[in-house]
């Protein structure tokens, strides 16, 4: 089955699903009694979710295998993790996704199964915590990279007074998200020669 058909079979009723699972070769070939029997107990409302799981959205599972990469010192290691777009939304595995939002009423759908209250969305990870450290660290880390670059960059591009007025983050963030060469362009606005 192609990628193209798996994706559209998700948009389809379980009726139709079970009926392409368990006839592969076209619904006027002959049923495969063994697919039959092992969807036998599953109900076609369920078949949508039970063909949409890949196994690439379960953060154990991926643990898992990534543990077991790391366990791979002679050889590079390769992971698929079939995963659909918009995973757990009314809309997911639907084309037109990336341009679909949620009505209000999804949102709080959704914040009541995941226990979010309203307004808290966007909050991050509690201070003392394990995740929240490690962002912290890793966002530090990106910092340090990225001011390294700059540097670096800087050093070859523009006079070292330039260089000590972004290093200090005189320049407005909003700058920080964009090329290089664009910080040449406000320290000229700002006439920072």
């Amino acid at each position: 089955m192609s990628n193209e058909e798996y994706q559209s079979l998700l948009r389809r009723p379980g009726a139709d699903i079970r009926a392409r699972l368990t006839h592969p070769d076209g619904l006027n070939q002959p049923e495969q009694p063994e697919i039959a029997r092992a969807l036998h107990d599953t109900p076609d409302e369920n078949l949508k979710e039970l063909l949409a799981n890949l196994g690439g959205h379960d953060l154990n599972t991926l643990l898992e295998v990534f543990a077991q990469a790391d366990q791979s010192q002679d050889a590079p290691t390769i992971i698929f993790a079939y995963t659909i777009k918009g995973w757990g939304l009314p809309f997911a595995g639907d084309v037109m996704n990336h341009s679909m939002h949620l009505s209000h009423e999804q949102v709080q759908q959704l914040q009541q199964a995941f226990n979010i209250s309203g307004g808290a969305e966007w909050e991050g990870f509690a201070p003392e915590t394990a995740e929240a450290r490690w962002c912290q660290q890793r966002a530090e880390r990106l910092s340090r990279k990225q001011l390294q670059a700059a540097h670096c960059y800087l050093r070859r591009t523009y006079p070292t007074a330039w260089i000590s007025r972004i290093l200090k983050s005189s320049l407005p963030r909003r700058h920080w998200d964009v090329s290089y060469p664009s910080w040449l362009t406000w320290l000229a606005s700002e006439n920072a020669l």
